[in-house]
Order: C-alpha cells, then structure tokens, then sequence
C-alpha cells in the first residue's frame, strides 16, 4: 500500500491525473480498511477511492462495480454531473465490460421484486437472468 501511496502522491504534484492514475486509486480501494490519508489530498475511504478511479477514467469497470458495493441499498454518489445507485454503477460497469461476472450477478441482487427486471445495453433481464 506504501507504494500505491507514493505513487498517487508523485502523481498529484505532477498533474499526471489519467490512465493509470484511476487503476491505482481503483488499488488502493481494494486495499484500504478504512480509511487512508493520501498525502495533501486527505483521506479517502474505500467509496472516496472509488470515486476518484471513475472520475479519472469513467471506463474502468471494475472500479464502478466495487463503488456499487461501498453503496447502502438507497444511498446515491455523484460523478460527475450525475448521481448513480448500486444498480447504476452496474449498469455503468456493463456498458464497459459486458461479460463481467460480478456485475450481473451483483445486478441481480438490486431486483427484489418478483417479476422485476433491468435493462441492459436494451436488452430486459430478470434477476435470474443476472445469475446465469
């Protein structure tokens, strides 16, 4: 973790702000307990570290889909000039990568009415069709 530390600090001072700067703020969010002070910054928790991954590379996938498991079921974050759900950011997470595994099955837990269902990239799909 020191090292992804180091790494987003040097990165700041430089303006060095895209690429591989969001998969290393994607890193340390899977890394982080609780929370991290990352040098002039601040702290960030692992939600925060997600946010700053997607805002710097609003394609990396797997960043939106571990941002939607730092949601609580009603809670909403901002990127952007947008507000996203757990169900959002995997939407999000599947425009990008489409066969991401934990995305759908995931998704599927955002549907807990019966019958209900999601569109994805068109196409409607039903909780147990998230699962498979």
């Amino acid at each position: 973790m020191r090292e992804l530390l180091h790494q987003l600090e040097a990165a700041s001072t430089s303006g060095d702000e895209v690429g591989l700067l969001s998969r290393q703020w994607f890193d340390l969010a899977r890394t982080v307990s609780n929370s991290v002070q990352v040098d002039s910054l601040g702290a960030f928790d692992r939600k925060g570290c997600c946010l700053e991954a997607v805002r710097k590379d609003a394609a990396l996938a797997p960043a939106w889909c571990y941002l939607a498991t730092t949601l609580s079921p009603r809670e909403k974050v901002q990127v952007d000039d947008r507000e996203y759900t757990a169900r959002q950011c995997y939407l999000k997470a599947l425009h990008f990568d489409p066969k991401m595994a934990c995305s759908w099955s995931r998704l599927g837990t955002t549907l807990v009415s019966p019958g209900e269902t999601v569109r994805v990239e068109g196409t409607e799909y039903t909780a147990r069709q998230c699962y498979l």
